[in-house]
């Protein structure tokens, strides 16, 4: 379970959070002295002041909090901003009876239990915080519907083998959890999933299924209601999406299983929903519509027991709705665009006789006139009901579709009418004002404190400019990754994600798993202005290619998921990277795409009175102007010399260093290839350890002479003897060479 990520924020208030291991949270809750201080600061407090008070300055401000659920984006935290389901849910058993041996006896019937994936006591010390995992049955694809389902497999669980309650407000998928500290906190990566049937998922969302307009659901006798499949279908599709449901791939198993289990509820005869299904589903196959249907009409107990609620009209029209007036419909309330970076659609809604856009006054989000949001399967669904509601005519999805992904939409590039909405450039240094809030620290022998925060803010200074070019024109590519290297807790990656403008901020990714190969990071560098690879030392061999293979990208060609066809799109991205360990560089050719720093301190970017238009608008300004952002060839040979403290000196080089050295003038010299030098230095054998491939890059990074023969390069050199080496080795240390 190591590629489990969770979504860590600052507290329960948070917005902002970042991706972090089961490890890191496994230690947050363990060993770390912030979260044990809080923990005792508010038993103290709730014990000396009140619950209450506690929970408020201590929980909610200041405790840390993480997701089980579903992992977030950087920004926000309601179901909008997820970005994928864990697999993961959360069950809640506070205020036990505060009796030690009856804690302790939860505590060990919790860990004993194989589907107990974490375990942790609470911040109130009376309770236990347990993360279990679920599946689907026959491997389904996993999303935030079936959270509730698997809340209350889990949670009816644990409160049998306990015998203690459990709390009902964790249902919600995007509920987070509080830290706390506890040395004994329990983990088992192998933990016994539940198993989820569609039976479970099924029953679950029928239970809390949304009730009638303006009063309780009523339950009548069974099979004394019924409606056909059309006169049923509005009210069905209005309830699905406000289940979140939409009819999309990976979604039309669920969807179908839903819709016929409220067609059961309503009383449509199977049969007929099966012949209005192949018209209304028809993608899919007969047998699978016919065997989702029938496993809902096997539950015969609920068959006719809702009734329909009337409509004040005469009843819906068999017309479909044309795609001319879905355009007029659409035109009249919202106006609607096509994001270039990330192909996304988005509307903007409009006031229509002083009301919001909105379905029934259900299920559809209204947003703040002037606000652009993503047009996703849900959107669709509840703008395809209003156009019914609203026409009395039939409106199908594809024709909704078809008309919000034509010239209806208007093309925006956000990135870039930002940076041309900016006003001129007022003449004040931001980039210096920027550079100030780091301080960076002399890691080449001689350098002083001045000239380190010099260079870094040289660098920092090309690497902007670089990224406003590379946004502003599609011919140009930020080949730079400006890095940060410094402890933990100073803020490198707060600095990184505070270095956009705040319209800009959704267009930033964090690579937290440390892929490069990948789909989608690929299609991460055409849709986000800026990539942070955090852990940078964690990176090596393989993904050290890969990872420079898209630093230099730039374009890319790939199909998206579902997509008929694959597109080609500029490169946007440009990339940062923050890690604790100071040597990470590994590259024998060269690092001229590496912009490394040593920082002790960042201020709290959160506190910044940055001008972040201006500081564009510099930037801007200055590209326009034939700043020069790339490195020439002394530049580049500047860049490598500030890098060498942070490159990792290879098995090879060190043990050349130690035993080989270049000749002196008139001094006889043996010839050897790069297997002869392998088998020297490796002690008289070969050895795995040693690379035949990296000697000769090092050979000639060192600048040993060589010749070639037919049989290969022959390097001119001289033994060191083993009694030779400290003498040597200090000798060049008073010379001030390397080796």
């Amino acid at each position: 379970m190591n590629y489990l990520k969770f979504s860590l924020f600052g507290s329960l208030k948070g917005t902002e959070s970042k991706a972090v291991s089961v490890d890191e949270i496994i230690r947050l809750i363990k060993h770390d002295d912030s979260v044990a201080q809080k923990t005792d600061l508010y038993r103290q407090m709730a014990q000396n002041v009140s619950r209450e008070t506690a929970k408020k300055e201590i929980k909610e401000k200041v405790m840390p909090a993480f997701s089980v659920g579903v992992v977030f984006k950087s920004y926000g935290r309601k179901l909008a901003d997820v970005e994928h389901a864990t697999g993961l849910a959360l069950c809640d058993l506070d205020k036990i009876d505060d009796v030690r041996c009856k804690m302790d006896d939860v505590r060990a019937r919790i860990c004993q239990d194989p589907h107990t994936f974490l375990c942790y006591r609470t911040i109130s010390g009376e309770g236990f915080r347990i993360l279990y995992r679920f599946v689907r049955e026959g491997n389904r694809h996993l999303n935030c519907e079936v959270y509730p389902a698997a809340f209350k497999k889990g949670n009816d669980y644990f409160q049998e083998l306990t015998g203690c309650e459990y709390d009902k407000a964790c249902r919600d998928v995007v509920r987070l959890s509080g830290l706390a500290h506890d040395a004994e906190v329990y983990y088992n990566p192998d933990s016994e999933p539940f198993v989820i049937t569609d039976e479970e998922f099924l029953t679950e969302s029928l239970s809390n299924a949304p009730s009638e307009p303006g009063r309780p659901r009523k339950m009548y006798e069974v099979d004394s209601q019924h409606a056909t499949p059309e006169e049923a279908w509005q009210r069905v599709q209005q309830m699905l999406t406000q289940w979140g449901m939409s009819y999309t791939p990976g979604s039309r198993h669920d969807y179908i299983l839903h819709a016929a289990g409220l067609f059961n509820r309503f009383g449509a005869d199977q049969d007929a929903l099966c012949e209005w299904a192949a018209q209304e589903w028809g993608d899919l196959s007969e047998k699978e519509r016919r065997d989702v249907i029938s496993f809902c009409y096997r539950r015969k107990e609920e068959h006719g027991i809702w009734r329909l609620a009337q409509s004040s009209g005469k009843g819906r029209k068999n017309a479909l709705l044309s795609t001319t007036e879905i355009r007029s419909w659409l035109s009249e309330r919202c106006q609607v665009c096509y994001n270039v970076v990330t192909d996304q659609t988005m509307y903007k809604r409009f006031m229509v006789h002083g009301e919001g856009f909105r379905v029934h006054g259900e299920g559809f989000r209204v947003q703040d006139e002037g606000e652009y949001e993503l047009i996703d399967e849900r959107v669709v669904e509840s703008m395809r009901c209003q156009m019914e509601a609203d026409t009395r005519k039939r409106v199908l999805t594809k024709d909704v579709l078809s008309v919000l992904n034509s010239d209806f939409s208007v093309l925006i590039h956000p990135i870039r009418d930002y940076i041309h909405q900016l006003a001129p450039w007022d003449g004040k240094d931001r980039v210096h004002e920027l550079a100030t809030h780091l301080v960076a620290e002399p890691v080449i022998d001689g350098q002083s404190p001045e000239e380190a925060q010099q260079d870094i803010e040289w660098a920092l200074h090309k690497w902007l400019v670089a990224m406003v070019a590379t946004w502003m024109d599609d011919k140009q590519a930020n080949h730079q990754v400006f890095t940060l290297i410094g402890e933990q807790g100073i803020y490198k990656s707060t600095f990184f994600r505070h270095l956009l403008p705040q319209p800009l901020r959704g267009y930033s990714w964090e690579n937290a798993h440390n892929s490069f190969a990948a789909k989608d990071d690929k299609l991460a560098i055409a849709e986000n202005c800026l990539v942070e690879i955090e852990e940078i030392e964690a990176i090596e061999g393989r993904q050290m290619a890969e990872l420079k293979a898209l630093v230099t990208a730039e374009s890319i060609n790939e199909r998206r998921p579902y997509a008929l066809f694959r597109k080609l799109k500029p490169r946007l991205a440009s990339f940062c990277a923050s890690g604790n360990e100071q040597r990470f560089l590994t590259d024998q050719t060269g690092n001229r795409r590496w912009l490394c720093f040593k920082v002790s301190h960042i201020d709290d970017p959160r506190q910044w009175n940055m001008d972040y238009e201006q500081l564009y608008a510099q930037l801007r300004e200055e590209y326009q102007q034939g700043f020069q952002f790339w490195f020439d060839k002394q530049e580049e040979k500047k860049v490598e010399r500030l890098n060498e403290p942070f490159r990792l000196i290879s098995t090879e080089e060190q043990l050349i260093g130690a035993r080989l050295r270049k000749p002196q003038r008139g001094e006889e010299a043996k010839k050897m290839n790069a297997s002869m030098i392998s088998i020297f230095i490796g002690g008289g054998h070969l050895s795995n350890q040693i690379s035949i491939r990296k000697i000769g890059n090092v050979m000639r990074k060192m600048g040993f002479k060589w010749t070639h023969r037919k049989d290969g390069d022959y390097y001119y050199v001289v033994e060191i003897g083993y009694n030779e080496i400290q003498h040597y080795l200090s000798d060049n240390e008073k010379l001030g060479i390397p080796f």
